[in-house]
């Protein structure tokens, strides 16, 4: 099943359900929800959103999605 939302997610994993990942490795100096994010997440029902940053560690809800920011160590 292919997953296009005019921005592209880098990573999609699917087994009973989404889970998109985006890599944006560089600083976050505030919690951002990428434009890529946004589009996907208003088409797929993603269960949960993981965007591997460089430094930032966090977590927020949008609409009734999770995104989780965890550093590339970390993962």
């Amino acid at each position: 099943m292919a997953y296009k939302a005019g921005n592209e997610v880098d990573f999609i994993l699917e087994k009973n359900e989404l889970i998109a990942i985006e890599v944006k490795y560089k600083p976050f100096p505030r919690l951002i929800i990428p434009p890529d994010i946004r589009s996907f997440i208003k088409q797929y029902p993603a269960k949960q959103i993981v965007i591997l940053t460089q430094d930032y560690y966090g977590s927020t809800k949008f609409n009734e999605f999770e995104i989780i920011y965890l550093p590339v160590w970390l993962a």
